[in-house]
């Protein structure tokens, strides 16, 4: 074969690869349902927009839209009668529809708003029902993938609460008919939660630009990349003697407030008030003595560089970086004193063995699409309760299944091979 066939050869090999991650993250993005937020969830600088252009008229609905892996905010304004769609992306800048994908909206078309007295008596009766008593905040009439129904949304004083009926009256899931997110419950399906440390060195330009504008000389404890529900930033910690100082900033330089992003608590108190989690800084002197056992042992007389308790999800553990003078080395440890894996715990990577697990592949996929001995083993463990997501895992050519199922107080997770191999339980 000669040179130019070679180069030939792999152009075509690469331009293939690159084809089929387009294509798998294009499938991706047409699972993930668009999530309806209050207008107060929405980043800063987009409300900030979204006040300019609707002047005193009532915004009446904003959507989250995952595009192509990009985010978008559809924000729809009352204009007298018709809604006008705003297009804005989340660093601030208004787009044309045409720039994004997306189905029309008002009167006879995908989605309408309809009032209680108009609903047809099957669907009203149901809604009764479901409601039980309590306020309906809105109701739309959607027609989506050929399928009509009525989405109501009721207002629990706290999280709100979805409820969707077709024309007969009959009560639909989410999944049915494929519907946009709402509330915390139906939202923490489309979870993704990926983090990975990072250098001060390694950051963007805008990254360090800020950090340095905020430290004003104060030392940084840690700084994590954080990909989570699709949002890039870094959280960065900086040491202060009030207090640890936290930052988190958008991959341009944005410094979110705290309620703009979904993150994990830092700091002290309020241990179990974030879903996603949370990490305090600790002593070693202060471990149990099962904990500084399983340390001691694990570290063999090297340096630790910092020790956090740490709750993910269903887990609570210490988790200890060991400095090897070189890569660093980090060590998960249960209250019990057992030694676990990151990948147990979905906690964030260190070093470069963590770091590559970290960049696996992973979607949302549905409980249909799982092998026949995937979908056995996940029936059994479940046993009769709700699963809130499915996330499948493609890492160095082997595939799993990351399966959260709706358990209390917290969620379980449970890690089945293509096979139906239990590979891990949280």
């Amino acid at each position: 074969m000669t040179t130019l066939s070679i180069r030939f050869y792999i152009g075509a090999l690469l331009l293939g690869a690159t084809l089929l991650l387009v294509t798998h993250a294009a499938r991706a993005d047409e699972r993930r349902a668009d999530i309806w937020l209050k207008y107060e969830e929405l980043p800063r600088r987009v409300r900030e927009i979204a006040d300019r252009e609707r002047g005193r008229r009532d915004i009446k609905q904003v959507l989250e839209m995952r595009r192509n892996g990009h985010i978008f905010y559809r924000i729809l304004i009352d204009d007298r009668g018709a809604d006008l769609a705003l297009f804005v992306t989340e660093g601030g800048r208004v787009v044309k529809a045409t720039e994004v994908p997306d189905v029309a909206v008002g009167e006879g078309s995908f989605e309408k708003w309809v009032k209680f007295n108009d609903l047809p008596r099957p669907v009203r009766a149901t809604l009764d029902h479901e409601r039980q008593n309590r306020e309906v905040k809105q109701i739309m009439f959607v027609r989506r993938n050929n399928r009509e129904f009525y989405r109501a949304i009721i207002d629990t004083r706290g999280d709100d609460l979805a409820i969707r009926i077709n024309n007969a009256g009959k009560l639909l899931s989410i999944d049915e008919v494929d519907d946009i997110a709402i509330g915390s419950r139906e939202i923490s399906r489309y979870d993704t939660d990926r983090e990975r440390s990072a250098r001060f060195d390694d950051v963007p330009r805008e990254v360090k630009r800020v950090i340095e504008r905020e430290a004003a000389g104060k030392s940084l404890k840690q700084i994590v990349f954080v990909e989570r529900n699709g949002r890039v930033f870094y959280r960065v910690v900086i040491d202060d003697r009030r207090g640890d100082r936290i930052l988190r900033i958008a991959e341009d330089g944005y410094l979110y407030e705290e309620s703009e992003v979904p993150d994990i608590a830092v700091g002290s108190g309020g241990f179990d008030s974030n879903r996603f989690g949370h990490e305090t800084w600790m002593k070693y002197a202060d471990l149990p003595w099962n904990v500084r056992e399983s340390l001691d042992r694990e570290r063999r007389g090297r340096e630790i560089k910092e020790i956090l308790y740490v709750r993910r999800g269903a887990y609570t553990f210490y988790r200890c970086v060991i400095d090897t003078r070189g890569d660093d080395l980090a060590i998960r440890i249960s209250d019990s004193g057992k030694v676990l894996s990151r990948e147990e715990v979905d906690d964030i990577s260190f070093g470069k063995d963590e770091n590559d697990f970290a960049h696996a592949r992973e979607e949302w996929v549905k409980y249909a699409t799982l092998p026949r001995g995937a979908q056995a083993v996940l029936d059994r463990y479940r046993r009769g309760r709700e699963v809130l997501k499915i996330i499948r895992i493609e890492f160095k050519g082997h595939v799993t299944y990351r399966c959260t199922i709706d358990s209390r107080p917290y969620p379980t997770l449970l890690r089945i091979s293509e096979e139906g191999r239990v590979v891990g339980e949280e």
